[in-house]
């Protein structure tokens, strides 16, 4: 929300900088994003030098065709020779001027006397947007006869504007208008704020409303009033300059002066206002309805929409005219032989207007507002103010017998604010009579009672004021929070704590930081292209996934199912960065689609999920050269730490993945029951170049909640027994499918309980050697006896056992 200051002192006067005036509104929650001045520069070089002029006689420049050599009246002695580009201009015309030595916007050095192929430039006549009035420089300013020829411009208008940027927040639909902030400034600052402006002038026109139009409402839930007026006799042209300035400075584009009169009213009031060509419309009537199943209209951008059964239509005699609270149609637009106008004013119900807007994506200015929500109570003053802009600026003539339409006017709220309630939960004394001062400000109309104070709520504030603690909050933030007292509150209560979910997951985060990951967190929107970026196949379940109702953009339009795409993102930035070694993880929820449609009563589920991506050498580089590259045994060292931590048994399946290499992916299993719990492996390298990023990159992503479930509730301690240990080696030469994982694990069961831990070491392939589809396994066998010291014979015998039992299950043969 953009708001002119010198508008915004058209309602509430202060003398305080903008800057501490800013600060304030922050405080008060209203943030402030920056204030920027508009125009012609504040230095004294500047002052004098913007004239009113008058144009006393141009010719064609002697030596260029499209110039003219002008004699221009500033209220010197003499007219002065000015070249000028613009042809909208005749003899007579009443212009600003730029004399040498002025700063234009924008300028470094001052505007100095010039020649122009060959011809003296004795000034400059400026258009608005060398003003920074507005965007329009088809041709120069033209202003009404009345100006006093060498009066200063800034006696007539402001040659520069200052604005203040707002970021408005949903619940608060009042501040979306420049009498909101002009309201929320007087309570701020405790100083008079003016009546809304809009005084309903005399009814002049020789008919009724009702010879031009009839309004309806058949949705009454979606429509819960509608308000019209009409005129007749309406020259339609250019807006006054000053008009057009406060438009342009609040961020719309100037129009002519019927458009711009009702953006006017819209930014200056928040309610939104739509003008039709009375002529243009069929049937004479207009009524807010739902669309029809077929239905399509060409809206006002000159695009051709097909409308739904949930669209809310402002329909004539013919069918659709507008998309209620939208946009208009193109057919009642108004142009420049528009003589008789109706104006409507109305209020739409907020969920309608954001599903029709998300639809067709037309996320318009009046559409923003009843999304919002609009103060129903709202239209008749923002009608008398429309009416009196078009009878001063348009020379309409108002009709008489208008019509308002209400379907339903929501009854105001009385909410009670108990003494001392406010400073029990502000911590911070503030009394019954500092409350009705506040909130007398603020509009609530509030009333002394036994034990506190009634308010009647403000229709303005309907939507967002409904308890007693929205009380506490309105004194708090007007009464000052920066006053609250910096003490720390007494807690009577024990403190809470970490659940057992929580510390796994703190657990999680400490295991792989001290593997050298670093954390990252990534957007839970993606866009729907995510699963066929990352080469999931097209059985994967990950591709279902949940969809976003109103999507800021297709980019941000699905919740995600893996967190992995997101990390080789941010994988890609940081090499494009120049970092080689990227190693990250991410702990975070997963979003799964329900059976049917998720909503409130349906909600999808939610896994924690962690997802870590380890890219470039191991270690970064030094200069004993780079680290080993990453690759599927990094991922499996991290997953080892991680688990070996919390005392879960992890064992490895080798399958075959599209997103991942073949041959170098695994499913992992967690705890004795070998619970599918997620994968690892090397990234393929067709995803990876997706991704642009370059060389070997090992993924991992593991279901938390799985983890949590195979976690033991209790962990057995055993003592680190100080009688050495016997290592003997053994080679196998086993089947080309048996996994050396089944092979460990065999050997293990069979050695227990003095075989205490076996490893593979070698892996040695050749088909002459070992014969065709067989490979040998080096093991690595310790073995170890807690309470005396093993004799190499008794190792011996153990490991005998091991071999014969792998000859069993494996028929494996002992290599010599």
């Amino acid at each position: 929300m953009k708001v002119p200051v010198s508008w915004l002192r058209d309602y509430v006067a202060f003398d305080l900088p903008l800057a501490a005036l800013a600060e304030k509104l922050v405080l008060s929650g209203l943030e402030v994003d920056r204030i920027v001045t508009r125009g012609a520069p504040d230095v004294d070089g500047n002052h004098g030098t913007f004239r009113i002029g008058r144009v006393v006689e141009w010719a064609r420049h002697p030596n260029a065709d499209r110039l003219r050599l002008c004699r221009v009246d500033v209220g010197e002695a003499e007219p002065r020779q000015i070249v000028c580009g613009a042809a909208n201009f005749d003899t007579g015309d009443t212009v600003v001027v730029a004399l040498p030595g002025a700063l234009l916007p924008g300028a470094t050095e001052p505007l100095r006397q010039a020649k122009l192929r060959g011809e003296v430039s004795d000034g400059m006549m400026l258009s608005e947007r060398e003003l920074q009035l507005s965007e329009e420089h088809d041709g120069i300013i033209r202003l009404p006869d009345a100006y006093e020829i060498g009066s200063e411009a800034r006696d007539h208008f402001a040659l520069a504007e200052t604005v203040l940027e707002f970021e408005v927040t949903s619940n608060r639909s009042d501040l979306m208008c420049v009498y909101g902030i002009a309201r929320e400034v007087s309570a701020l600052l405790d100083v008079e704020l003016a009546p809304p402006p809009g005084a309903l002038p005399e009814a002049l026109g020789r008919r009724p409303t009702s010879a031009l139009v009839t309004v309806s409402v058949d949705a009454p839930d979606r429509c819960s009033r509608f308000t019209a007026r009409a005129f007749d006799d309406v020259r339609s042209g250019g807006s006054p300059l000053r008009l057009r300035q406060r438009v342009a400075a609040a961020g719309m584009r100037p129009i002519s002066n019927v458009v711009d009169i009702t953006n006017y009213v819209m930014l200056g009031l928040g309610s939104p206002v739509h003008a039709y060509d009375a002529a243009k419309i069929p049937g004479r009537v207009l009524t807010a309805r739902l669309a029809r199943d077929g239905e399509e209209l060409t809206t006002l951008d000159g695009r051709h929409r097909v409308l739904t059964t949930d669209m809310l239509v402002i329909a004539d005699g013919d069918g659709p005219n507008g998309l209620a609270g939208v946009m208009g149609g193109e057919g009642a637009e108004i142009g420049a032989g528009t003589e008789s106008v109706v104006i409507e004013v109305a209020c739409f119900e907020r969920a309608g207007i954001g599903r029709t807007a998300a639809a067709l994506g037309l996320r318009t200015d009046s559409a923003n507002r009843f999304i919002r929500g609009v103060d129903p109570h709202l239209p008749p003053q923002a009608s008398a103010w429309v009416a009196e802009l078009l009878v001063a600026h348009a020379g309409a003539a108002m009709l008489p017998k208008p019509q308002d339409v209400v379907a339903a006017l929501p009854a105001r709220e009385r909410v009670v604010l108990r003494t001392g309630f406010a400073e029990r939960i502000l911590g911070m004394p503030i009394g019954d009579d500092a409350a009705v001062r506040i909130l007398d400000r603020l509009g609530y109309e509030p009333a002394r009672v036994d034990g506190g104070v009634e308010t009647t709520v403000p229709t303005w504030r309907q939507l967002d004021t409904t308890r007693e603690i929205d009380l506490v909050e309105e004194v708090g933030r007007i009464h000052g929070l920066d006053a609250l007292p910096a003490t720390i509150p007494a807690r009577h209560d024990r403190g809470g704590g970490l659940d057992r979910a929580q510390r796994l997951r703190r657990t999680a985060e400490d295991v792989l930081a001290g593997a050298g990951l670093h954390e990252a967190y990534t957007l839970s929107i993606v866009d729907g292209d995510q699963p066929d970026r990352y080469g999931l196949a097209s059985d994967d379940p990950r591709r279902a996934m949940v969809a976003v109702d109103n999507p800021l953009s297709a980019d941000y339009a699905f919740m995600r199912r893996t967190l992995v795409p997101g990390l080789l993102q941010a994988v890609r930035r940081n090499r494009a960065s120049g970092r080689a070694d990227v190693a990250l993880f991410e702990i975070a929820h997963l979003y799964h689609a329900s059976e049917g449609r998720v909503t409130a009563d349906n909600l999808a589920h939610e896994p924690w999920t962690l997802g870590a991506v380890i890219a470039g050498p191991l270690g970064g580089t030094s200069w004993v050269g780079e680290g080993r590259e990453s690759d599927v045994f990094s991922a499996r060292g991290v997953l080892d730490a991680l688990c070996g931590r919390l005392g879960v048994a992890v064992r490895l399946e080798p399958t075959q993945l599209a997103h991942l290499h073949p041959g170098r992916a695994a499913r992992i299993l967690l705890g004795s029951d070998a619970v599918p719990a997620g994968e690892l492996g090397e990234l393929h390298p067709d995803v990876a170049a997706r991704f642009d990023i370059e060389g070997r990159v090992a993924v991992l992503e593991l279901d938390l909640d799985l983890l949590a479930a195979a976690v033991p509730d209790r962990f057995t301690h055993r003592d680190i027994s100080d009688q050495p240990p016997v290592r003997q080696d053994i080679a196998v030469v086993v089947a080309n499918d048996v996994r050396a994982g089944d092979v460990i694990a065999a050997a293990l069961e069979a050695g227990a309980p003095l075989l205490v831990n076996a490893e593979v070491f070698d892996v040695y392939r050749d088909e002459r050697r070992l014969g065709p589809g067989r490979v040998s396994l080096a093991l690595r066998l310790v073995f170890q006896d807690p309470e005396r010291t093993l004799v190499e014979d008794e190792a011996s015998a153990v490991r005998a056992v091991v071999v014969q039992a792998l000859e069993r299950r494996f028929a494996a043969e002992l290599r010599g």
